[in-house]
């Protein structure tokens, strides 16, 4: 056998969320592309107000598409150009997840705004928190794990010779995929913890 043994093992940490990440978006048609214009951005300003209510700093909402298009009626041969849209998209982040449901009613039933998705995930200081919990629960497995293949040989681990880290992981909670226009409940999702999982490749000396 030689006189180092290598190892690949995942570390994992596992803990609940504190951030909701939400996407939402305010869409409104019409033949007259000012009237459209003038409608989302009517609607957006009721719903930057209700996010405001909600106590959402500004810093934590951003425009992330603002788009102006215009539909075409394939009923009509050939198609005929229809009306037009004007679609705002906006991202939201919120760590006060007891008030998600009330904030998600609010802005559907205030603003008539669509839910494109929401998740659930870390903010920076506890990722970071997670990301070293994962790595330490990595390199005790390498430990461990290279301590039985030792043994079977009748040697010991020694000193560690190489570490090789990858990038972590969070896997984010997904609760809803596809667009809503209504009927959200104010009864908050419960969404299950975050796993964050890095992987490690270590080298050790064998005694």
């Amino acid at each position: 056998m030689s006189d180092t043994v290598t190892v690949t093992v995942d570390g994992r940490d596992e803990r609940a969320p504190d951030l909701a990440s939400v996407d939402l978006r305010v869409r409104s048609t019409d033949p007259d592309v000012g009237t459209a214009r003038a409608a989302t951005d009517r609607r957006s300003e009721v719903l930057f107000e209700t996010l405001a209510d909600h106590q959402v700093p500004e810093e934590a909402t951003n425009t992330t598409n603002y788009r102006v298009s215009r539909e075409r009626d394939h009923t009509q041969r050939p198609p005929v150009e229809g009306d037009y849209v004007v679609t705002h998209h906006v991202h939201v982040e919120s760590a006060d997840l007891d008030d998600v449901g009330d904030l998600l009613a609010d802005c559907i039933d205030d603003a008539e705004a669509g839910l494109s998705s929401l998740s659930y995930t870390l903010r920076e200081a506890t990722e970071r928190e997670a990301k070293s919990a994962a790595l330490t629960d990595a390199m005790a497995l390498a430990r461990d794990r290279a301590a039985t293949l030792a043994a079977a040989e009748v040697r010991s681990v020694g000193a560690v010779q190489s570490v090789t880290a990858g990038d972590a992981s969070a896997t984010e909670v997904r609760t809803v995929e596809a667009a809503q226009e209504s009927g959200t409940t104010r009864v908050g999702p419960r969404p299950g913890p975050v796993e964050t999982t890095v992987t490690v490749t270590v080298t050790y000396a064998l005694e």
